[in-house]
């Protein structure tokens, strides 16, 4: 969450611009948080994750999503 965690090096932060594309994930399988969002860079180097509020409320909305897709009784899991 924020820069001041990130996975990166402080080169690799310096190289970032405002406004650049991000990936964001869902971390289903994450052991602290099963609503973690990681935020990748465009080259797949973690970054980070997403605040705990606004990954709660996007994970709800991914998840709501594949079940509209798929079927109402899909549970997203990851083994």
């Amino acid at each position: 969450m924020g820069l001041k965690h990130s996975y990166l090096s402080e080169q690799q932060i310096a190289k970032l611009t405002s406004g650049a594309p991000v990936i964001v994930i869902p971390e289903w399988n994450n052991p602290v948080d099963p609503s973690a969002m990681a935020v990748l860079s465009p080259n797949g180097a973690k970054i980070g994750y997403l605040r705990k509020t606004l990954a709660q409320v996007m994970t709800a909305r991914l998840a709501a999503q594949i079940t509209h897709v798929f079927s109402e009784n899909f549970i997203p899991t990851v083994e």
